[in-house]
């Protein structure tokens, strides 16, 4: 039997509502070598009995079911089953455009040293039973992602805009069956850390469905297990300070954003990234205190610093609100707090180089 170009894998549980129409946006594309590779994750409703219809009508679709072992699990047995070149994974709620494989396809083949890539998605919304796709759409960076790049922001998004080749998903060793949030983010620091090749398409490939049960919308488990995340990179690398830096630095840019927005839906993105990032920040200082202080003799002074990036902007809130707003707005606010946090993600590198050169 000939092995087809791409394997897609959906893994789905409880999404009867919603994969026939995920299924339909795959046999609908212009790129019709694949085979589609259903893993019902032990669903109780009658997701599974949609996806055997559907198998019914096209030998192309496989569908397995597992007792609910969480979507890692489940991704990786669709993996296992796979014959294709190709793995492009696909969540049981979520869309692809007509020319997705399509356009993965001509990617990889102009780029032989390309390993996986992904595009931009659209945010959607169920409205009276139709899927509406929004005006906010994801970015895609220019030339191939580095290890921040799929820590800090994840520039794919998810894991439905993702293709990527088998043999380099199965030699990182695909998802960590255990984890059921930020799963997505593990294995693309893992193939990113390795120094494989993965580039964006600006285009936008795939529609993402906005549910308030949805995996990411559980904002605590994502957090928990970016933290998780994050430290385990931060070990391996052993740079402690860097993720705590960087999420000041997102910070930054957060309450930029929102000095600089002249509507309501710029102020509101500033402050979604603000907010997360600041989340992020208090989440992992408390754990990292007493591993950034790498020499005896310097321990108290950069404890001092420490706690001088961490605590001078809240100190201060009050009088600047009182002494700022009234004369120039909260714009006027927002901007010195930005400068205020800016000086203290120069303090927190300054640890970090400090330490490399007492190593």
């Amino acid at each position: 039997m000939t092995e087809p170009i791409f394997s897609v894998v959906i893994a789905a549980h409880n999404a009867g509502s919603t994969i026939g129409l995920t299924i339909d946006s795959v046999l609908s594309q212009s790129e019709q070598d694949f085979e589609l590779i259903v893993m019902d994750d032990g669903s109780e409703d009658r997701t599974l009995r949609v996806a055997l219809e559907k198998a019914d009508a096209d030998p192309r679709i496989k569908v397995t079911s597992q007792c609910n072992q969480g979507v890692s699990a489940a991704r990786n047995l669709g993996a296992a089953l796979a014959r294709g070149h190709y793995l492009a994974f696909l969540d049981a709620d979520d869309v692809w455009h007509v020319d997705k494989l399509a356009m993965h396809r001509a990617a990889h083949e102009a780029d032989p040293a390309l390993e996986a890539s992904y595009a931009r998605i659209v945010f959607c919304t169920e409205e009276e039973g139709e899927l509406k796709a929004g005006r906010t759409r994801s970015s895609v960076q220019e030339g191939p992602c580095q290890l921040e790049d799929v820590l800090i922001e994840n520039v794919v998004c998810t894991m439905s805009n993702l293709v990527i080749e088998r043999q380099s998903f199965l030699e990182i060793g695909g998802f960590k069956r255990t984890m059921r949030h930020a799963e997505d983010q593990d294995l693309l620091a893992r193939f990113v850390g390795e120094g494989r090749r993965l580039c964006g398409i600006p285009e936008t490939l795939v529609g993402y469905r906005m549910s308030a049960d949805g995996l990411s919308c559980d904002f605590a488990a994502m957090l928990t297990a970016w933290k998780e995340l994050v430290g385990r990179w931060s070990d391996r690398q052993d740079r402690p300070i860097v993720p705590l830096t960087v999420a000041a630095g997102f910070t930054v840019v957060g309450l930029a954003a929102m000095a600089s927005a002249d509507g309501l839906y710029p102020a509101m993105a500033g402050y979604a990234l603000f907010g997360l990032s600041a989340s992020v920040f208090m989440a992992l200082h408390s754990s990292q205190t007493l591993r950034v202080l790498p020499r005896p003799r310097n321990r108290g002074r950069d404890l001092g610093i420490f706690n001088l990036a961490n605590t001078v902007p809240s100190l201060i809130m009050p009088w600047l609100t009182l002494a700022l707003v009234p004369s120039f707005g909260f714009s006027g606010l927002f901007t010195v707090l930005a400068a205020l946090v800016l000086v203290a993600v120069a303090l927190l590198a300054s640890i970090q180089r400090q330490a490399a050169r007492s190593d």
